[in-house]
Parts: structure tokens; sequence; C-alpha cells
């Protein structure tokens, strides 16, 4: 149970009505408005309101997928510029007017209202995504056909249609979804509730129309619901959370990890204190990137202060350790920080995209992953194995590599693959085993209520799947020990739906099959004696 209330920082929001314990159905919803066709006629209803495109009977994974965007348009734009063209064709579609204000009433950037000083305080990226949407409303005012819902809405409320394009944008879920009551629940960097997907139960092009909200950790009455709008970025650092947010939704984030850690320091952010172990340069001692117990290891934390020493009064970024207090940074170090950040962060952004995929080919997946562990070693050298850019790089691997190992033994298992290759395979599990655990280790450094396994809980499956796959006593052992860390807190509690929970539960039952396999010949021997 739940209800929307006005709060001062961040306007409608969600609150609870009763306590939630973590793995609890907050809401479930079916959307307002999606993008996500599903039938023939819904297509064609879109493209009849265009004059440049044919409505033939095609399936489709977008409804304008072909739109001839015009060529001012960014190539970075393109796709954010087609969603806004699909959002307006298929509101103006939408004849029920209770949910065409229920729409409505959503959250928009303030900078296309008329108030001057909404406008000026809008951000960089508010701006142009306006402009976008602006460009979008011109082109549709040319290319709707003069009969069409469409060209009524651009024609007489193209303010309404401005809201419609930036709403989507502002509010949608993947596939286009936009909702009540889902839409409306605001983000917080240490997230108490999580958008559920039920891989059993996702219908065409992958999504889920029906929307489940559960708890990721325990909510008291009063409490406001909140979730992560960053995805796996959740997991990085104060500077790399908020540019994300204002690029992509606009405002800076005042949540309590945000306020807290501005304060006393990021955890995500931490780097090898520049005093307690000097630099070769751009690099660290090898023993010290990794942190492997061979030495202490003293971390310095980025701390946000304000820069009294400029003229312009400001914020500024200051490294903080434990034992020197706050440290100067040289400039080849800063230097080589902020590029190993910025190419890490580069990588992360398409490698976050495709780590799920697996319809390259072997090869080409190799290639993916050889170049993302080049990327996570560049972040290690100059960051530490403990900071975000590094700790995510890793993950991207781990996923990747995992994939890419259970197609191996898929094969091997049918071409009855030889010693080699069972070696080779070992030491490649032997890999994702210490990526696992150092990604898991940070992830509990950073110290959010919700569970590791929201972000890794897939990864531990495929460990513990390999592992048992070799059948014998100890693999399938160890293999149930990666199981036994995300089932109790994750998948026990159906954040993946009741199918995936079905597959780890049956994961799980090999070990106890080996026990049982163990004890049979005990009580054998036991009888005849």
């Amino acid at each position: 149970m739940t209800s929307v209330k006005t709060t001062s920082k961040a306007g409608a929001a969600l609150f609870a009505t009763k306590d939630y314990k973590a793995g609890d159905i907050i809401l479930e919803e079916t959307p307002l408005l999606t993008l996500q066709k599903k039938s023939a006629s819904d297509i064609i209803a879109i493209r009849e309101q265009f004059q440049n495109i044919k409505a033939e009977k095609k399936v489709r994974v977008s409804a304008l997928e072909d739109l001839d965007i015009p060529s001012s348009i960014d190539v970075k734009d393109k796709t954010k510029f087609r969603g806004f063209v699909e959002a307006a064709a298929s509101f103006a579609l939408v004849e029920d007017e209770n949910i065409r204000e229920k729409y409505l009433s959503l959250y928009y950037p303030a900078a296309i209202d008329s108030d001057e000083k909404a406008a000026n305080e809008s951000n960089t990226y508010e701006s142009d995504v306006v402009q976008l949407a602006e460009s979008a409303l011109v082109y549709l005012q040319r290319q709707t056909t003069p009969t069409s819902k469409l060209n009524k809405l651009v024609t007489n409320s193209s303010k309404n249609c401005l809201k419609v394009m930036l709403i989507w944008a502002c509010n949608s879920f993947e596939g286009g979804l936009v909702y009540e009551l889902t839409s409306r629940i605001n983000h917080s960097c240490d997230f108490n509730a999580v958008v559920c997907v039920d891989p059993f139960q996702q219908g065409s092009g992958g999504t889920q129309e029906r929307q489940t909200i559960r708890a990721a950790a325990a909510i008291k009455e009063g409490d406001e619901i909140c979730i992560s709008y960053l995805g796996s970025y959740t997991y990085a650092d104060f500077s790399a959370r908020n540019e994300r947010l204002q690029k992509e939704k606009f405002f800076k984030c005042m949540c309590k990890r945000c306020e807290t850690t501005r304060i006393e320091g990021d955890v995500a952010g931490s780097v090898p204190c520049f005093q307690c172990h000097p630099r070769d340069g751009r690099y660290l001692d090898e023993d010290v990137q990794y942190d492997d117990g061979a030495i202490e290891v003293n971390y310095c934390k980025p701390c946000i202060v304000k820069d009294s020493s400029s003229s312009k009064p400001g914020d500024k970024i200051v490294y903080r350790c434990a034992k020197c207090g706050d440290v100067e940074i040289d400039s080849v170090a800063s230097k080589a920080m902020s590029k190993a950040i910025e190419r890490a962060t580069a990588h992360l952004d398409e490698g976050l995209k495709v780590q799920a995929q697996i319809d390259d080919d072997e090869e080409e997946r190799a290639t993916k992953i050889e170049l993302t562990e080049r990327m996570a070693c560049l972040a290690t050298s100059v960051l530490g194995a403990k900071h975000y850019a590094s700790s995510l790089l890793t993950f991207v691997s781990l996923s990747a590599k995992l994939s890419l190992i259970h197609c191996r033994m898929l094969c091997e298992s049918a071409d009855q693959g030889s010693s080699g290759d069972q070696e080779e395979l070992m030491s490649d599990i032997a890999e994702c085993i210490d990526s696992l655990e150092r990604v898991i280790n940070y992830l509990e450094s950073i110290g959010l209520q919700s569970h590791f396994g929201q972000l890794v809980g897939n990864a531990c499956i495929g460990v513990a799947r390999v592992l048992i796959g070799f059948g014998d006593e100890k693999s399938v052992k160890y293999g149930c020990t990666f199981l036994s860390k995300v089932y109790d807190n994750y998948f026990k509690l159906s954040f993946e739906g009741e199918g995936m929970k079905k597959v780890v539960e049956a994961l799980m039952s090999k070990n106890a099959s080996h026990k049982n396999d163990e004890a049979e010949p005990q009580k054998k021997r036991h009888k005849s004696s």
C-alpha cells in the first residue's frame, strides 16, 4: 500500500502506508503508455499518422524504426528523437481522457514553462533535451497526416505535445513504459525498492508490461519509497552518479548517501593514498594496485569542500586519508586519474549495455572481453582495484567471460572435449571466481542497504553453474557456496521471479544429491558388517 505526497525537495513522491520486509511486493501496475507495440494494428495506427512512411503490416521492434530523421539531428540524439516522435504518436491515439490526464500530471522539465526563473535554473543537459523535443515538435508539425489525431495534438496543443515527449524522456522504463504510480517513485543512490523483471514471464521485445516493485530493504510505514535510476552506476562514486543523473534525468541528487559522502568521503571513489603509497609517475606499484595482503594499503576518499581560494565560490574535491588527513595530488597523477576515469566510463557506457547479450559469435565476444580486461587493468594500475571504475569494469568482463564459458561447456559436452580444454576451462573459471569475490568485497564496502545480489546475483549463479557442471564432489560443493551467498537474501525473495528461484533451488539440490550418494555406500557397509 502506498500514497502519493508532495515533498519540498523532489515534488510528488511515493510513501509506504505499512511496513515492508525485503522481498515484499509494494506495487504492481500496468502502464499508461507504452512504445512497445505488440499488434500489427497498433503499428499501422501509429504509422498512418505520418505522410512520409508506409503503413505496411510488418513486425517491428519499434513502430517508427525506419523514421526518416532530419540530418540536422546529431547521431547521438537520433534514438531519443525517434522516441519523442513515437511517444507523441502513441499518446495521440489514447482515447481515455482519464489516462491522458494521469500521464500529463507526471514530471517534466520546468524549462518549457513560461516562468523565466525556472528556465534559467535548468541545467545544460535539460536545456539540450528540451531543444531536442522542440525539434521533434517541428518535425511532427511538418510530417503528420492532416486528418490524424497526432496532427490535431501538435497543431491545437503544441505545449501538451512537448510535455508528452519530455514526460516520456523523464519517466519511462525499458520498452518505453510510463506508469501512473511507478513513474512517480523518486531516485535514491541508496535505494530501498527495485523494479523486478521475471525472465520467465517476458512479453515480446524482452520486456514486461506489468511492473512489479519489491522492497529491497526493510521499509517502515511513512518512509519514502525510492528506486535507483542509475542501473549499475548506482555503485559508482558521487561525481559519476550525479553527472549521469543531470545528463539523463536533469536533476542533482540530494539523497542521504550523496549528502553523507560529500562530507565524509566516498568509498566508491577511494584510491590508494598518494602520500602512503608514492607513485612512479602515473602508476601504482603492483602490490598496491590489487591490495592482495602483501602490504597494508591505506586509502584516501574524495570529499567535496568549499573552495575558498577561488575568486568564484564553489566546490572542489579533496582526497582525505584516515592516516594522513588531506593529501596533495601531483599534476601527473591527477591527469592520469582523470584520463583513466574518462576512458573507463566511456567503455562502461558501452559494456554495461551489451554484457547480457549472447548473440555475438565467439570470436567477437572474446575480443570484447579482451578489450574490457585491458581497460580494467588500466583503471586498476592508476586508481587501484577498489575504485568503482576498476570494480565495474571487472564486473562487465566477468559477465561476458561467464557467457563465453557456458557456450564452450555446451560445445565441449557435445564434442567430448580434451583434458587440455578442461584445464583451460578450470583456469578461466578460477579467474572468474577471483573477479567475482573482488566485486562482492567492493559492493560490501559501499554499505548500501540493499543486497549485493541486485548487481551480481546472476554472476554468482553463472559461476555456480560452471562449478557444478564439472560434476565432482569438490566442485559441486564449492559451486553451492556461491549459490548460498545470494539465495536467502536475493533469489529466495523472488527479486528475479519464481522461475529463477526454482532454477537456483534445482542447482542447490545437486549438493544434496551428492551427499545422499556418499551416504548410501556407507549404509550398505554398515548393514553387511
